[in-house]
């Protein structure tokens, strides 16, 4: 694909690293999804979780996001985009956590009945 064509699809240089990391996150997405069905507790899903956050912190386009968000203003709309994007990531983390005490809870509840 030329130069030309590809920012015929894309404005500059930032829509096109913003639309890979949208796409990048989705793809994590699928696969935290599919582990999810593979794991049956809370606590396997947070080891899952963290295997699979830790092997995409060496991906080159996590690196480049690091550098990126730096160079951002804090008025800056692409760094609220940013934000819009890793936040699929702490959400998914939240609700493990969340399932996780619920769990405890629910077992200590049944405990304390005894």
């Amino acid at each position: 694909m030329s130069k030309g064509n590809l920012y015929h699809h894309f404005k500059n240089k930032e829509v096109l690293f913003l639309q890979l990391l949208t796409q990048h996150t989705e793809q994590m997405s699928q696969k935290w999804l599919r582990l999810m069905e593979h794991t049956s507790s809370p606590s396997e899903q947070l080891l899952e979780m963290a295997d699979l956050f830790g092997r995409d912190c060496e991906s080159p386009l996590i690196q480049a996001l690091e550098e990126y968000s730096r160079t951002l203003s804090s008025e800056s709309e692409s760094l609220t985009t940013l934000k819009e994007i890793t936040e699929v990531a702490y959400t998914a983390i939240r609700q493990v956590l969340q399932t996780e005490m619920n769990t405890r809870l629910c077992m200590s509840k049944r405990l304390s009945c005894f």
